[in-house]
């Protein structure tokens, strides 16, 4: 059985004061070792235990060589290929030699008993069972709803401490979850391994955490526990390891549709492709377990489309979507078409701006970045339209609300629709012709203004006269004069000047004064 070059130096690294010397290997494995003689044939992938002056003068075999004595000369170091220099004094070559075979001998045979557990379709708890001496360490399985597989724990009796499997565990009903797995839920979409520094169930130390998946489907977390021990190196190297096993029992034991994560919902969503109701319920049925745990329910979806002020600047997305899954309450974010696109919820009982807004607020200011931010939606087949009302609402805030960092729907819909609303006629053609003599006319007189705050106090002239300081009859007078170039008859005449009007002052004489500013 062979072991991984890699691995082997993290774990002699471990034993010894080790120093490397020469090229890397260029094979990732190695063989059992053996005594150096001079003269002898080597293998490649062959580790050989020597002294330093038994060392040969050179040789193009991909081997490993591993030495005590005197430093190793520059000069042999460059001919050696891979070397290891053990500098501890009074170390004799054959407690090397058993100190060597007992590491390969140890990975070896956890390997060789994985694969036999793994031709055996052994159950996870077996497989956690052998790995326990290798990780010494606490050992958690969790499936993809996180109801926890096989949990392990830290006793002590006679003095000594150790790791077994919780055997009371399977007493717990169904779907219990520790409570250290209700502080990372927002970390189950991460591809990569992470330390995460526990608060409850753990707090003087660290867990390990790598997220299984099946193709792009999240189907299972394998935890490991800094209890008993410190983390060294190696662990992390033989817990991905470990995890690979686990992968495959996982995958084969479910089916694709019963994996399906409310983040890959929602990115098949985004590109329009087919989502089926099961797929969705399942996804939901995530949602909800995760829910239960915090004891809060349904409520309503958000969208938030988010980029960088800084259009030239790359942004290291993958950080980034963890980043807002950390700070957002339910979120799931992804990079879609140039923006960083989040889809969270406000439970029942939360608010809009205590869970999202605020959070939201101070983290875009703090990067740098602008968002735009959707109406709230239940229904999550809308989540793609929703999208693009959030993605509208930036590009619309960024043109007329420029200092700010946020752009609700509240804040930017007016604006939007008077941008939109003349198709592809240019704004000023929605003007009918009395509002542009209105507009135009010049006698000392602000007509405009006057019309503007009459339509404002729903045609209140009490409240109008007082708003603008005149008497009542000087008010009519002008009324009179504005009612010679529209009219304001019907409901429906007073609501196409209102919107010309704010048509103008949002768009069209905006236009005017970068034009004017041009030339």
């Amino acid at each position: 059985m062979m072991i991984n070059a890699r691995l082997f130096i993290m774990l002699l690294s471990e034993r010894f004061d080790v120093t490397e010397y020469g090229r890397e290997l260029k094979t990732e494995e190695l063989s059992l070792p053996v005594f150096y003689e001079q003269g002898m044939k080597i293998k490649n992938g062959q580790i050989c235990i020597a002294r330093t002056q038994e060392l040969p003068a050179s040789t193009d075999v991909e081997c490993l060589f591993i030495c005590i004595g005197s430093r190793p000369t520059r000069t042999l170091n460059q001919r050696l290929g891979k070397l290891l220099f053990i500098d501890r004094r009074n170390l004799d070559i054959l407690t090397l030699f058993n100190a060597v075979q007992d590491i390969c001998n140890t990975i070896t045979n956890w390997m060789l008993k994985m694969h036999t557990l793994t031709a055996e379709n052994a159950s996870i708890e077996k497989f956690v069972s052998a790995s326990i001496p290798v990780f010494e360490n606490c050992i958690t399985i969790t499936d993809y709803n996180l109801r926890v597989l096989v949990n392990c724990e830290m006793t002590e009796a006679s003095g000594q401490k150790k790791i077994i499997i919780d055997r009371q565990f399977d007493r717990i009903p169904d779907g219990v979850i520790p409570s250290f797995q209700n502080d990372f839920t927002h970390n189950i979409m991460r591809r990569e391994p992470f330390l995460y520094k526990g608060q409850r169930e753990n707090p003087q130390g660290e867990n390990y955490c790598i997220n299984l998946y099946h193709g792009d489907n999240y189907i299972g977390t394998c935890t490991l526990w800094e209890k008993l021990r410190p983390f060294r190196e190696s662990d992390f190297l033989l817990f991905q390891k470990f995890a690979s096993f686990i992968q495959r029992i996982l995958s084969s034991s479910v089916r694709e549709p019963d994996i399906v994560s409310i983040k890959t919902v929602f990115c098949d969503l985004l590109q329009c492709f087919p989502v089926s109701s099961s797929a969705l319920n399942n996804a939901m049925s995530m949602v909800q377990m995760n829910m239960d745990c915090q004891k809060v329910s349904f409520g309503s979806w958000y969208c938030a489309v988010i980029r960088s002020a800084n259009r030239e600047k790359t942004l290291p997305e993958q950080y980034l979507c963890t980043t807002l899954e950390s700070l957002l309450p339910r979120c799931s974010a992804l990079s879609f078409d140039g923006f960083l696109v989040c889809c969270c919820m406000a439970a029942k009982g939360e608010t809009f701006e205590d869970t999202i807004y605020g959070t939201l607020k101070s983290y875009l200011k703090d990067m740098n970045f602008k968002a735009g931010i959707s109406y709230p939606f239940t229904d999550f087949y809308d989540a793609r339209y929703y999208y693009l009302q959030a993605r509208a609402m930036l590009e619309t805030g960024e043109s007329t609300l420029p200092d700010h960092y946020i752009y609700t729907c509240q804040d930017c819909i007016l604006p939007y629709m008077m941008r939109h609303c003349a198709g592809e006629f240019p704004p000023d053609l929605m003007l009918p012709p009395g509002l542009k003599n209105l507009l135009a006319k010049e006698n000392g007189i602000d007509y405009w203004h006057t019309l503007q705050k009459y339509l404002d106090n729903e045609c209140n002239a009490s409240r109008t006269a007082q708003e603008l300081y005149l008497h009542r009859t000087s008010l009519q007078s002008r009324l009179d004069k504005i009612k010679s170039y529209v009219s304001l008859d019907t409901p429906e005449e007073r609501l196409y000047l209102r919107i010309c009007i704010n048509l103008y002052d949002s768009i069209i004489k905006k236009t005017k004064k970068e034009s004017a500013q041009n030339t």
